[in-house]
């Protein structure tokens, strides 16, 4: 045995030795969930130690777990507790250990910080609108937590490798879930069972005659929602090769199959709402790039992405075996005015409306649009709270007309400081430098010009991935103004 596993086996012979004692008591009263109870434990044991001595190796699992939602999460007490929310978890405790350590450093320079408090704070304020105030409270620590990923990130994240890092993990999970989608689609589509699939039973074939993929996801709009971030990266790398000097985390022709496998996933999401936010994305990169002088190859090379995505999807399709399945599909995907899916947002639209008139300044409170129109605001509906499936209109109906100000405050800062950094990294790298972290950050506003576009289909404030692109935005800006800052460390000026 060589000195140099001794260290390891350590820490790794205990660890196994507690794990096997845990799990066999907590197995005794709880079955299988204590076995996992215990793992997840120990977990995060490890990941909190691992922060520790280099905070930003959790930050990296957090991002590759980003995409984790129904498969990687475990019901508790009625809460779904996702893998990546407990890495996170352990990433801010051992950070915040970091700090007090003095391992890490805490800059909140970055304008954005303001409206963010100024947000959390009418938030928090029209809790007293509240009819239930548990479920009030339980969706403020959430967007608190969440929100933590703008402060976290950049304090951890200061280099161009890290960034890198960050981007392929991205990729690499974002593709890895892609590919889960198309078996998802291929098993339920020659019958294997949902446990085999993953799927959710609303979204098997048994519903339209075909499956709507969410791979890892909770629902097929997050996982258009999530897919999103990866789409934006590969695409931007893609058209605006030419504008860096150094290297790029994937080839062109990586790229262009990237683009391919994640778009043809989109597509069977069956998501009108990622179909709006992904156009939404091709219409933005596109517009810079007409800017910057379009590619005859480029544009071909994308055409053919396009036709692939679509040519899979009338494949898979024709898969089911049942031509009407292609006129379903067609027909879901186009219907915007009518369905019951569309009959039940003008609902909840109309009821959010009532709820501005009569509570127009901080609105029922946050959490509370759900109880406020349910027949009790104390018992929860057996399909669950009502939501408004428009995040604006929540806003504006749970926290009033100052909380969707602050949080369109919050947006617009954060989006024009975003856009002049990169326009300002740009114009550099016609000069001298590596153009990779400008491309990045703007990858990351074109994926977050997306989800703002879905947030008008659905209204979940606290996920994690959304707060995750906020975050890395604040980090390359960071890291930008570091590089073109001399004395930046202690004369760091604001963005």
């Amino acid at each position: 045995m060589t000195s140099a596993l001794r260290p390891y086996l350590s820490i790794l012979l205990p660890s196994v030795a507690v794990f096997a004692i845990g799990a066999a008591i907590a197995a005794t009263f709880l079955g299988w969930l204590g076995v996992a109870i215990v793992l997840g434990v120990l977990v995060f044991l490890a990941i909190l130690i691992t922060t520790l001595y280099s905070p930003k190796i959790g930050v990296f699992v957090v991002a590759f777990l980003l995409p984790f939602e129904h498969i990687g999460s475990l019901d508790l007490g009625g809460t779904t507790v996702r893998a990546s929310q407990i890495v996170f978890l352990a990433v801010f405790v051992g950070w915040l250990l970091a700090l007090l350590f003095k391992r890490v450093a805490m800059r909140l320079d970055h304008v954005v910080y303001v409206p963010m408090l100024v947000f959390l704070a009418i938030v928090s304020l029209s809790l007293i609108q509240a009819e239930n105030l548990t479920r009030g409270v339980t969706v403020l620590v959430f967007t608190v937590f969440v929100m933590l990923l703008p402060v976290v990130l950049p304090s951890v994240l200061t280099t161009k490798k890290d960034v890198w890092t960050i981007v392929v993990l991205i990729l690499l999970s974002g593709g890895l879930v892609s590919l889960f989608g198309l078996y998802q689609f291929a098993g339920d589509v020659v019958g294997l069972p949902p446990e085999v699939t993953g799927l959710l039973p609303q979204y098997t074939k048994d519903i339209f005659g075909f499956p709507r993929v969410h791979a890892t996801a909770a629902e097929p709009l997050y996982l258009a929602n999530y897919l999103l971030i990866p789409i934006a990266l590969s695409l931007v790398y893609f058209l605006f090769r030419r504008r860096t000097r150094g290297e790029l985390p994937v080839s062109s022709v990586r790229a262009f199959l990237f683009l391919s496998l994640t778009g043809l996933t989109l597509v069977l999401t069956l998501s009108r709402g990622g179909y709006l936010a992904f156009a939404a994305v091709l219409v933005l990169v596109f517009l810079v790039w007409l800017l910057d002088g379009i590619k005859t190859r480029r544009l071909l090379a994308l055409c053919v992405v396009g036709l692939v995505a679509v040519a899979g999807a009338y494949g898979a399709l024709l898969f089911t075996g049942k031509q009407e399945n292609l006129d379903a599909f067609v027909s879901q995907a186009t219907e915007f005015t009518g369905g019951a899916g569309v009959v039940e947002r003008v609902d909840t639209y109309e009821q959010a409306g009532t709820l501005i008139l009569d509570h127009p300044w901080l609105g029922v409170g946050i959490g509370n649009f759900g109880p406020a129109v349910a027949s009790s605001s104390w018992v929860q509906p057996n399909d669950g709270w009502a939501i408004v499936n428009n995040e604006y209109l929540e806003l504006f109906a749970e926290v009033g007309v100052f909380g969707l100000l602050a949080f369109l405050v919050l947006i617009g800062v954060l989006v024009v400081s975003g856009v002049r950094s990169a326009i300002h990294g740009l114009v550099r790298t016609r000069e001298q430098e590596d153009g990779f972290l400008s491309l990045t950050l703007f990858a990351f506003l074109a994926a977050l010009f997306g989800i703002l576009v879905q947030y008008n289909t659905f209204s979940t404030l606290f996920v994690l991935h959304i707060w995750f692109v906020v975050g890395m935005i604040v980090v390359i800006q960071r890291i930008l103004q570091d590089a073109h800052t001399p004395t930046s460390a202690t004369t760091a000026r604001k963005l």
